[in-house]
């Protein structure tokens, strides 16, 4: 039995440690051959080190990574490798194990899914928009760089009255209401939305001037 043990790296401190169990066959007649359905999961410019327990006697270990950069010294004969992640998607991480004696074993193949880095969360509600249909700035918008879970965007009036509702991002207010042009004012809104499981509610104001 193989054993890989991941340590992810951060500022140079072990933030948690994942063990994988390999099943490491030994064929000592012609060669070794390392095997095993195995997935992982990083983000974009994480660094983490795997290395390899329990080998063979008298064999070295030699890594080969895509979409990532291998920081080790030596990666060719180590039981260890340090791999920073530099492109997002599906990446491997190969393995192989070579004998004293140049007999090389089957290469194991680590697949790993590489997200991409998301960063904090920022959302855009405009003060001022301008619905007179010359192309800029025509619609009340907001915009955010990330998925927004249980979105109600509402619009009132002065007089409490609600005058636009909208449960998608991808929508947004042209200024009417009923199909009529609203008078030039300043407008109420609450913008109610869930990020991370947690919910959230910003109120503003914004003019509509044409």
């Amino acid at each position: 039995m193989l054993e890989i043990v991941k340590h992810k790296i951060e500022n140079g401190n072990i933030i948690f440690q994942l063990k994988i169990l390999l099943v490491f066959f030994i064929f000592f007649s012609s060669s070794n051959m390392l095997k095993s359905q195995v997935s992982d999961e990083v983000f974009q410019d994480d660094v983490e080190t795997y290395y390899v327990l329990n080998q063979g006697n008298n064999s070295w270990v030699h890594w080969e990574v895509s979409g990532g950069e291998i920081l080790s010294e030596n990666p060719t004969q180590s039981d260890s490798v340090v791999v920073r992640w530099t492109e997002s998607g599906v990446q491997k991480l190969s393995v192989y194990e070579e004998s004293i004696n140049d007999c090389r074993g089957e290469t194991y193949v680590l697949e790993i899914e590489v997200i991409p880095p998301k960063g904090d969360l920022e959302i855009e509600i405009p003060n001022a928009f301008t619905p007179n249909n010359d192309g800029v700035n025509d619609f009340f918008v907001v915009k955010s760089n990330q998925g927004l879970d249980d979105y109600e965007l509402v619009i009132i009036n002065r007089w409490g009255n609600k005058l636009y509702e909208s449960h998608s991002l991808s929508e947004s207010w042209d200024g009417k209401y009923k199909g009529k042009k609203c008078s030039n004012a300043t407008y109420f809104y609450i913008l109610i939305y869930s990020y991370k499981d947690e919910k959230h509610v910003k109120k503003g104001f914004v003019y509509l001037l044409r």
